[in-house]
């Protein structure tokens, strides 16, 4: 296969704790790099073969890929396989796994608490504790959402991060050069973008006959009803009841949340059911039934109306949005899709849930492959792709990228890519932050650390030690005679002689 006349062939150079081990990575099977649309860290496998059988990588050590100039990969071994030629061979080889420079994020624990903070304060503070190599001036964006308080207890990185982009957001990665990356999901622009008419600067070509389009219309939904927990409801709702001397039941409108009321114009006191009891008050309150029932010694008396409540109510949280006009451009058909998420507790949340979903999924969606011969790209990244054969020319989201030494000259990369939805992202944002709650996170975890401490000495004697034979315990005071001088070091905390009794392998910690 020859190579594509706008491919720069610079030399793939392999570096293992700075040292070039290039010789060493053999063609096949084919290095892979792999990038995701997930928080999966990047990864990296070959295969290594040292004739001499002198070197061979092991776990932990750094790893760096350069193609030319441009570092295209950089991380750890994190495992390292024994591979053999054959039963009659003594030839062996290693099947190498690495992890970008995001898995000491796993490995490193932050403890400290910051006050009256943003984002992008929180990301620089946690690496310049705990992972100071790491670059967070370029690269990290954020400062939009202020935190009151975060504390983080022996807590990895890793993890501060991801609860970090749940709550504001945004996504992050470190890239080859140990640059942390933080930045508003899906807003970071690759470095190059595709075109059939590429300048070979800015656009690159794809490879011929791999650029596919399908537009995807199997998961279409046009109508979404979502099903929450339960919201309460702004103000009170009055009722009122007659009284007839007998009953002691009364069933309200909605659900309770707090009651208050009277009966004659005396207000009277109301408990929950199954917390208290009539002994305390004159009602209880079942939330569940939506009952109010008396005590025994406190039915209602004869009236009309002389018994009047107000209370607070919650109401099921419960949803439906349509997009007609998908309905009408698919013959007048609907599309049902039903969510049940009881951790949904409000209509807001509902009809965003469900804003979203219909911007998503309302039509058929478009998602494509290429192969270009360029490193550089990445998953989450935005791509400007142009075809006019195809007639696409627009802004697509990167979904997985896959590169493959084709030789020891230049990458092929597989890329997957879908559409990217502006007016989708902003909601999913407003999503996250309205699930988020309270901005202030406190870890109560507490750390108690035990040091372990270690003395030794050293005993100068003179003189002989009687006893042939092992002693009994009466004899232990016997077993140290003759002429024998200790001489214990002086300070505190030093070993000393025990005196009484003198036994052997005995000592005092003073």
């Amino acid at each position: 296969m020859a190579i594509p006349a706008h491919v720069q062939t610079y030399p793939l150079t392999y570096y293992i704790d700075s040292v070039d081990c290039s010789t060493f990575i053999q063609a096949k099977p084919r290095p892979v790099f792999e990038s995701k649309l997930t928080y999966e860290l990047d990864t990296l496998k070959f295969r290594w073969y040292d004739s001499a059988q002198m070197a061979s990588p092991t776990a932990w050590e750094d790893i760096e890929i350069y193609h030319g100039a441009d570092i295209i990969f950089g991380g750890k071994i994190t495992r390292v396989a024994d591979v053999t030629a054959g039963a009659e061979s003594p030839v062996v080889m290693y099947d190498i796994f690495c992890t970008d420079w995001g898995i000491m994020t796993q490995k490193a624990r932050a403890n400290l608490r910051l006050v009256s903070v943003t984002d992008r304060d929180i990301v620089q503070e946690i690496f310049a504790a705990e992972l100071p190599e790491y670059g967070t001036e370029t690269y990290v964006g954020g400062g939009e959402m202020v935190f009151a308080e975060r504390s983080y207890g022996r807590r990895t990185i890793y993890l501060i991060m991801q609860e970090l982009c749940e709550t504001t957001g945004c996504s992050w990665y470190i890239d080859a050069s140990k640059e942390v990356h933080y930045f508003t999901e899906y807003s970071e622009e690759s470095p190059f973008n595709i075109s059939d008419d590429p300048d070979n600067v800015t656009t690159f070509n794809y490879a011929r006959n791999t650029l596919k389009q399908a537009h995807e219309g199997g998961d279409v939904r046009n109508r979404i009803y979502v099903y929450g927990g339960e919201e309460l409801q702004t103000g009170k709702i009055g009722q009122a009841f007659d009284g007839n001397n007998e009953n002691r039941y009364y069933t309200l409108a909605y659900k309770p949340d707090e009651l208050s009321g009277t009966v004659d114009g005396i207000s009277f006191t109301a408990g929950t059911a199954q917390a208290q009891s009539f002994d305390d008050y004159m009602a209880l309150l079942d939330t569940d039934n939506k009952l109010l029932s008396f005590a025994s010694t406190a039915v209602p008396s004869v009236g009309t109306a002389n018994i009047s409540v107000a209370y607070t109510y919650t109401l099921p949280v419960a949803v439906r949005m349509r997009s007609w006009s998908s309905y009408e451009f698919y013959s007048n058909t609907w599309f049902d899709h039903v969510v049940t998420d009881n951790t949904i507790t409000s209509k807001s949340q509902a009809r965003l849930l469900a804003s979203r979903l219909l911007e998503e999924y309302a039509y058929e969606r478009i998602s494509g492959t290429f192969t270009c011969y360029k490193p550089g790209l990445r998953a989450g990244q935005l791509l400007h792709l142009h075809s006019d054969s195809l007639g696409i020319d627009e802004d697509y989201l990167i979904q997985s990228v896959r590169l493959q030494a084709y030789s020891l000259w230049y990458f092929e990369v597989f890329v997957t890519f879908g559409v990217f939805n502006p007016t989708l992202l902003s909601m999913l944002q407003q999503i996250k932050r309205n699930a988020a709650g309270d901005s202030s996170y406190v870890d109560d975890e507490v750390l108690r650390e035990f040091l372990g401490l270690t003395s030794s000495f050293t005993l100068a004697a003179t003189g002989t030690v009687t006893g042939q034979e092992a002693p009994d315990e009466a004899d232990n005071a016997g077993l140290l005679t003759g002429a024998v001088t200790v001489t214990p070091l002086s300070g505190d905390y030093t070993w000393g002689i025990a005196v009484t009794p003198t036994r052997w392998g005995f000592g005092t910690w003073k």
